[in-house]
């Protein structure tokens, strides 16, 4: 468990410095590329700690690098022209009860209809791939996007059937007294 955990977060990280070195025009590193996270027993349990607020606010465990690493940026030991990526924080640091009150006002301000709790509540869509043309990858694009929009209208459709034969129920209809 911890050992995916810890490649999740490896592969998230490197996401997220992938990002911001797109947005400083500097180029991309490749999916094969190092990813250092602090290592240790003690460690393991703080980036576990990072898993439960995932789980605690419904969110990605990049949003919860990205902000921690952009809110920590000058503690962090960071080298934009290595070819390798580090977290550049200790690990007690990130997993501390200021970085997780930022964290929660970041998906408040973030999320603040509450969307993040929304969209995991929600049943996944499945779309069933049949006779995808995968030579042209454009045309096997499209037909999905097509599935996805089809399942989510008659989803729609169906919780709003549900939604007015509840609020009827609720209402009956009631003679005007003569």
């Amino acid at each position: 468990m911890v050992t995916e955990w810890k490649s999740r977060l490896e592969k998230a990280l490197l996401k997220v410095e992938n990002d911001r070195r797109a947005v400083s025009n500097f180029p991309r590193l490749p999916p094969e590329t190092i990813v250092w996270l602090p290592a240790g027993p003690n460690a393991n349990l703080y980036l576990l700690t990072l898993k439960v607020w995932c789980i605690r606010y419904c969110v990605t465990p990049e949003f919860v690098l990205e902000h921690l690493t952009l809110y920590y940026r000058n503690l962090r030991r960071y080298d934009p022209k290595s070819t390798e990526v580090t977290l550049g924080l200790p690990a007690s640091t990130l997993a501390s009860t200021t970085a997780r009150k930022h964290i929660e006002e970041m998906v408040i301000r973030v999320y603040p209809n509450g969307e993040n709790r929304k969209i995991v509540s929600q049943p996944p869509v499945f779309i069933p791939a049949r006779n995808l043309n995968y030579e042209n990858p454009d045309e096997a694009l499209r037909q999905y996007a097509q599935g996805i929009a089809h399942a989510r209208n008659s989803f729609e459709i169906r919780s709003r059937e549900q939604r007015t034969r509840l609020l009827s129920a609720r209402r009956p209809f009631r003679k005007p007294v003569e």
